[in-house]
């Protein structure tokens, strides 16, 4: 029975899906019909998370091995065989369930400006119609208090972009070279040489073009960025399974976008980016030296 050779670890809303899709594109590339299994994240788990909406949400999370391992039985002669599950980067236990199950897996990361990732985080929310905070400034303080009562951990804006901190638990246990980082920058400028590095370090033949015009799971990041005005409406489109089963997704998606049309979200300002980037300062220190890259683009310097 084939088994996962290497995993998209995250981090969340830097692009995972969009690589999900580019990399499955590849003849020698297989990746699990579910995109986010997080199984190594919740092993054995029984799951109980007290957000809006968590359990809906988290419907395709697998918690049994033996499930696990079904999700790559359509594999055939494929070289490269993998999964996507933004949560194994943050989860403190992931890195030590992928190490005993898959000790020889390799791992990709996409690294987003930590700032903006968490507010692109805060709009996806919104626009799911399950953040009632109407600000990121609102969200951020309840952050700690949604931790504490066991929110699922999409929720927790800040807590995700501590990446070298995360990092760290996956670098003492693989080999560096089976550590493939990407910025989300480079994903978002030149995507086709991405994928083609991802394909090298798959060990795939790396001239292989994947479509990469489409950008999956996209947040808006625009000043004017809409919000549910007619909530139950918009819940009706995005949870109701008669709605989903009988309705084009197309149409529900241009009803969404009609019904969000009127409420703005206010813009990230520069107090709150420059508070967050304080917090972040000397994680993304760290960040660089154990990445070998220069970060400050971001606006930490």
């Amino acid at each position: 029975m084939p088994l996962p050779n290497f995993l998209i670890i995250g981090a969340a809303k830097s692009g995972t899906t969009s690589l999900y899709h580019y990399l499955g594109q590849h003849p020698d590339i297989f990746m699990s019909p579910i995109k986010e299994p997080k199984f190594f994240a919740h092993d054995g788990e029984q799951l109980h998370f007290h957000g809006p909406r968590d359990m809906e949400a988290i419907h395709d999370v697998v918690t049994d091995w033996e499930m696990y391992k079904t999700l790559f039985d359509g594999a055939k002669s494929e070289k490269a065989i993998g999964e996507a599950s933004a949560e194994y980067l943050y989860s403190p236990q992931a890195s030590e369930r992928i190490h005993h199950y898959i000790p020889d897996a390799k791992l990709i990361v996409i690294l987003r400006n930590p700032v903006e990732r968490a507010y692109s985080n805060f709009l996806f929310m919104r626009r799911n119609g399950r953040e009632m905070c109407s600000t990121f400034e609102r969200g951020l303080a309840c952050e700690d208090e949604r931790i504490r009562n066991g929110w699922e951990f999409i929720w927790y804006y800040k807590h995700i972009g501590k990446y070298a901190e995360q990092l760290k638990r996956y670098y003492t246990l693989f080999p560096h070279e089976h550590v493939h980082v990407i910025l989300f920058d480079d994903l978002q400028k030149t995507p086709q040489k991405v994928v083609q590095n991802c394909f090298h370090f798959l060990g795939v033949d790396e001239r292989f073009e994947s479509d990469v015009s489409a950008k999956h799971m996209a947040t808006t990041y625009l000043p004017n960025c809409c919000i549910p005005q007619y909530k139950a409406l918009y819940d009706l489109c995005y949870q109701s399974h008669i709605v989903r089963m009988f309705v084009p997704t197309r149409l529900r998606r241009i009803t969404m976008e009609y019904l969000s049309r009127d409420r703005v979200v206010p813009p990230l300002t520069k107090k709150t980016r420059k508070r967050l980037l304080q917090c972040y300062l000397k994680d993304l220190q760290e960040l660089e030296d154990l990445i070998g890259r220069d970060l400050s683009h971001w606006g930490i310097y």
